[in-house]
């Protein structure tokens, strides 16, 4: 059920920027738009950074870090909040070093052109009940 109103509030969200994008009118600086990419037939990456861009959509949270997404966002001037993956999450809380090659790997290369200001620890995590016991 949740993905279904996920991919209902995407829609809206897409709806909002394109009558957004057809008044011309730009969005407030403090909005910011989810970039989910769960779904079929997606417009390409650089087409919504540019979207949002004419809308003046100010900040945006990629939920992992999509080296095609980065790629588009480059230059863009969007405040960004980039997520980490679920399944990164064990080795990243354990090791130090398993963090330093996340962000040399998905924050260091775009540092000059992204603007990024927020780092995300996953989406709706639900921690199992073994993780509970001490």
């Amino acid at each position: 059920m949740m993905e279904h109103s996920f991919i209902f509030v995407s829609i809206i969200t897409t709806q909002l920027l394109l009558f957004a994008d057809i008044l011309a009118q730009p969005l407030p600086p403090n909005i910011g738009i989810n970039y989910g990419r769960l779904g079929n037939n997606l417009p390409a990456p650089r087409d919504v950074i540019n979207l949002y861009n004419r809308c003046g959509v100010g900040s945006i949270r990629i939920y992992d870090p999509n080296p095609e997404v980065l790629e588009a966002l480059r230059d863009s001037n969007l405040r960004v909040s980039v997520g980490t993956r679920n399944e990164d999450l064990p080795s990243l809380a354990s090791s130090q070093a398993a963090a330093d090659a996340w962000v040399n790997t998905n924050v260091a290369p775009y540092r000059n052109n992204v603007n990024f200001n927020w780092i995300t620890i996953g989406n709706e995590v639900k921690i199992l009940p073994t993780h509970l016991e001490s």
